[in-house]
């Protein structure tokens, strides 16, 4: 008896499955490598394609409305996507301009919050702090505040180039939907030609299909969003929040797109806002309540 493995006697060959799975496992390997290099490289393509076509479908129950009206499926197609742009620009503006705003008054007034807080927290938690030792903290060139302040000094510069790159998207993104919902009809018909009777109808009523259910779920949610902007608004008003139109258009978008945590979200921001404009917490806490209950 020998210990061990024997060795292969000479003339012996290697069965030939090793060969084959050694071929399939390498072919397997590189295939797996060129599809991930593939896919990272056209993500971002795929993305705005697919954002595309869930656009085109939501706004082509409008255009279609506007053709049957005798209008060219161009310019409906146009006027709608530059009034979706439009709001969405006014919308984010708003915002833009609301936080930065608010940022700016909570540099230049910190001393003024700093005093609120501290003054807030002794007389509800019968706390010892010392205002004027956070205000030097936050003062003092070497502390931590500062050097956040100093650390995020070149993001102007960062934010412009990518607020531009998003630019560049979004029309790259209104421009692939424009002929999407322009060319649908034509898109459509040389779809089908290369399809049996039966397959054409199939896919003609999916795709009908898939245009109603995202038109009617994009218009509702727009619709469920005004209301809630104007009852926000009116509301916000006469308690005294500041920026209301804007914390409003905040509150109803936010709400009705994002689901689930969007209500949540979108509370946030006017109770924030409210809270740093007021000596009270009061307003602030009327505000919660009003979106809680909303």
């Amino acid at each position: 008896m020998t210990d061990g493995p024997q060795a292969p006697r000479a003339g012996e060959r290697m069965p030939r499955w090793v060969w084959r799975a050694v071929a399939i496992f390498w072919l397997g390997f590189l295939s797996t490598l060129i599809l991930r290099w593939g896919f990272g490289r056209l993500v971002g393509l795929l993305l705005l394609l697919l954002v595309s076509l869930f656009l085109s479908l939501a706004i082509e129950p409008g255009v279609n409305k506007l053709a049957h009206r005798g209008w060219r499926r161009g310019t409906a197609t146009a006027t709608i996507l530059i009034g979706v742009f439009i709001g969405a620009t006014l919308f984010v503006a708003s915002i833009l301009t609301l936080v930065f705003r608010q940022v700016a008054d909570l540099l230049n007034n910190s001393e003024r919050y700093v005093n609120r807080i501290v003054n807030f927290l002794n007389d509800t938690f019968n706390t010892k702090i010392d205002p004027a030792d956070w205000n030097t903290r936050l003062k003092d060139p070497d502390g931590p505040v500062q050097r956040f302040v100093r650390s995020h000094s070149d993001d102007a510069v960062r934010l412009s180039v990518n607020v531009l790159g998003y630019l560049l998207q979004t029309f790259s993104v209104l421009l692939v939907t424009f002929y999407l919902v322009a060319d649908g009809p034509r898109l459509r018909r040389t779809l089908c030609s290369r399809l049996s009777p039966d397959r054409q109808t199939k896919v003609l009523d999916t795709w009908n299909l898939a245009i109603n259910k995202t038109g009617g779920y994009l218009y509702s949610r727009v619709l469920l969003a005004g209301l809630s902007a104007v009852f926000h608004g009116v509301v916000f008003q006469f308690i005294g929040v500041p920026a209301p139109v804007a914390l409003a258009l905040w509150v109803g978008v936010i709400s009705q797109f994002i689901p689930v945590v969007g209500t949540y979200i979108a509370g946030v921001l006017p109770v924030l806002v409210t809270l740093l404009n007021n000596d009270s917490p009061i307003r602030a806490i009327a505000v919660l309540g009003v979106v809680v209950l909303y």
